[in-house]
């Protein structure tokens, strides 16, 4: 037999009495179950609709989340009374964010001014060492003494040595 024959539709229907009416669903599967398949039936309905109103309400309902944010609506929610010490957990936790930036460039800015005055003062030590170095040597403090101290002048000798000899103690003659 094959699946398109007449004759296949003949035998498997149901044989009735004429003057019988067919069950209707409601005698197959009883008025319980009936009522839960048109309300399974009913959301599945319901779902497929908000699947298409979904992107079209998307950005309203980013929108009114914004409003409430920003007007404090949010507030009044019992979700977000419950979730209150989280929120200020993290208001803390911005504040000390922003405040550690703001100290951080604070600390950057000491530094930047500490170092061009360390740098300021190197040079001037440069200048002032180079500037004792010329005016300590023997010709420069030789005209300074002579200009400064009258009858003051230069010795034309070579230095010399004096030796000191010890001269002996009583302690020295006791041993």
């Amino acid at each position: 037999m094959r699946f398109g024959d007449d004759n296949m539709h003949v035998e498997n229907r149901m044989k009735t009495p004429a003057n019988e009416p067919l069950p209707t669903l409601k005698d197959i599967i009883g008025e319980e179950k009936l009522e839960q398949k048109k309300e399974e039936i009913k959301q599945e309905k319901e779902g497929k609709k908000n699947k298409n109103i979904g992107a079209k309400t998307t950005s309203k309902k980013i929108g009114n989340a914004f409003l409430n944010v920003i007007n404090g609506d949010f507030l009044t929610q019992k979700t977000s009374t419950r979730q209150l010490p989280f929120i200020l957990f993290l208001a803390v936790i911005a504040m000390l964010y922003i405040a550690n930036g703001y100290y951080a460039e604070h600390t950057v800015r000491k530094i930047n001014n500490a170092t061009k005055e360390l740098k300021e003062l190197h040079s001037e030590y440069i200048t002032t060492k180079s500037t004792l170095m010329q005016i300590s040597t023997q010709s420069s403090v030789a005209g300074l003494a002579t200009k400064h101290i009258d009858g003051l002048q230069e010795s034309k000798e070579a230095p010399k040595k004096i030796v000191v000899n010890k001269a002996p103690t009583n302690l020295d003659k006791e041993n």
